[in-house]
C-alpha cells in the first residue's frame, strides 16, 4: 500500500481558520517544522485584548507526541498572533478540563478564571485501562495496518472503540431507564445480522468463517429469523453511534488522543522523582491561584467525584459546583441547565455565598469554602 496515498478525512472538517508556526518545541524537545494550527473563533476582542473566553472541547485532537501541556504553548501562540492579552477564562470538560489546568500554569495575569468539568489533575490506572481497552479495539482491526490505511481505514474497529467509550460516559441507571430489555424492529435485526453471515477477517489478514451449523447462522442465511426476537435497544445504540463515530473520526486521531489523556499529569517535569505522588499533586494544585469552578457528577463512574474533590481541596481558590444528574459522566452534556446555572453563578460571588449551607448539606467536605449545589434550588 502506497503511504502517501489520499486521505479523505480532511473533506470531511468542518470550517476552520489555520495559523502556520514556523518552528514550534515539544514538550519532548523535538521541533515541528510549520506546525499548522486549526482554530475557530466568536465574538470581537475588545481594544484591551482582554476579554478571550477559552473553550475546550472534551476532547483535544493532535498527535500523540503533542501532550496537553504543549497544546497550550500552540494555543497561546495562536492567541498571541490574534492580539489576545489575557484571558477572562478557561472552560473544559473532561480531556478539555486537563488542558485547561495546564492553562493555569502561565499565571493569574495572563489566565484569569478556571472552570473545570468533570476532570481530574492526572490520568489513573482506571482511566488508562478503559483508554487501552479502545486503544486495542482499532489495532486488532486487520484494516488498521499499523496506521497505514489511507481511504480504506478500520471501521468496525474504531466503531467498536466507540462503543466502548459510550459504555463509560453513561451510568448503568441511565441504560436500564433509556433502554431497560426493549428490542428493536426487524429492519435493524436484518442490518445486524449481516455481522454473523459474513467471514470474520482476521489481523494476518486471514478470513475465518462463522459457525455455519449455529442456529443463528442459519436463520440468517435463510432469512427466517423471527422479527419478534429483535435485537435489544441498548445493542442498536451502541452500534448507531458506532457507525456514526466513522463517519467524522479518523482512528490514528483517536489513538493519539487517547495516548494524550493517558500522559496527562500536571506534576510531570514540575518536582524531582525523589517527591512523593501525593506531595507532588498537593504542591502543583497549590500553585493554581485562579479563581476555579470545579464541577463534579457524582454517578460519573469515569472520573469520579472524588476526582473533583481531590481538585478543589487542594487549589486554593476554588469552589465546587455538583451537577445533579444519575446520567453519568455525560451529564455536563444533558444537564445544560444546571452547567449553565453553576457557571452564571460562579461571577456572581454574592448568590454564592447565599447557597453555601445547602451545598454543605449535601456533600460533607470542608467547611471553610464556598460551596453549591446545582440542579434543584
Amino acid at each position: 500500500m502506497d503511504h502517501n496515498s489520499h486521505h479523505s478525512m480532511p473533506s470531511k472538517l468542518p470550517p476552520q481558520l489555520y495559523i502556520t508556526i514556523p518552528e514550534f518545541t515539544l514538550e519532548s524537545g523535538e521541533t515541528l517544522i510549520n506546525a499548522v494550527v486549526a482554530f475557530t473563533f466568536h465574538g470581537l476582542l475588545n481594544a484591551r485584548g482582554d476579554n478571550a473566553v477559552v473553550p475546550f472541547p472534551f476532547h483535544v485532537p493532535g498527535p500523540a507526541d503533542i501532550l496537553d501541556r504543549t497544546d497550550t504553548s500552540a494555543h497561546k501562540y495562536v492567541l498571541d498572533i490574534l492580539g489576545v492579552k489575557s484571558v477572562q477564562c478557561v472552560i473544559g470538560p473532561s480531556m478539555g478540563g486537563m488542558v485547561a489546568l495546564e492553562w493555569s500554569f502561565f499565571g493569574t495575569g495572563y489566565v484569569r478564571a478556571l472552570v473545570l468539568i468533570a476532570t481530574a489533575a492526572r490520568q489513573c490506572g482506571w482511566q488508562i485501562a478503559w483508554n487501552e481497552n479502545q486503544r486495542n479495539t482499532i489495532l486488532c482491526d486487520a484494516k488498521f495496518r499499523s496506521g497505514w490505511y489511507g481511504d480504506d481505514p478500520p471501521l468496525a474497529g474504531l466503531a467498536a472503540a466507540r462503543m466502548a467509550a459510550l459504555m463509560t460516559y453513561r451510568s448503568q441507571y441511565s441504560f436500564k431507564q433509556r433502554f431497560g430489555r426493549r428490542t428493536n424492529a426487524a429492519p435493524v435485526i436484518q442490518a445486524a445480522t449481516r455481522l454473523i453471515t459474513d467471514d470474520v477477517q482476521l489481523v494476518d489478514g486471514s478470513t475465518s468463517p462463522v459457525d455455519s451449523d449455529s442456529e443463528s447462522y442459519i436463520e440468517a442465511k435463510n432469512g427466517q429469523q423471527d422479527p419478534a426476537k429483535g435485537i435489544f435497544s441498548a445493542q442498536s445504540y451502541l452500534r448507531y453511534h458506532g457507525d456514526k463515530f466513522n463517519a467524522r473520526f479518523d482512528a490514528n486521531c483517536y489513538i493519539h488522543i487517547l495516548d494524550k489523556m493517558d500522559t496527562h499529569d500536571i506534576t510531570r517535569g514540575r518536582y524531582a522523582s525523589d517527591v512523593p505522588e501525593d506531595e507532588a499533586l498537593e504542591r502543583a494544585l497549590g500553585r493554581i491561584r485562579q479563581p476555579t469552578l470545579v464541577v463534579g457528577i457524582p454517578s460519573d463512574g469515569l472520573y469520579p467525584i472524588q476526582e473533583q474533590q481531590t481538585l478543589y481541596e487542594a487549589m486554593p481558590n476554588a469552589v465546587l459546583g455538583i451537577i445533579e444528574s444519575l446520567e453519568g459522566h455525560d451529564a455536563f452534556l444533558i444537564e445544560t441547565a444546571q452547567l449553565n446555572d453553576l457557571v452564571r453563578t460562579f461571577f456572581d460571588r454574592r448568590t454564592v455565598l447565599e447557597l453555601e449551607d445547602k451545598a454543605q448539606a449535601c456533600l460533607d467536605i470542608k467547611r471553610d469554602a464556598i460551596i453549591f449545589w446545582a440542579g434543584s434550588f
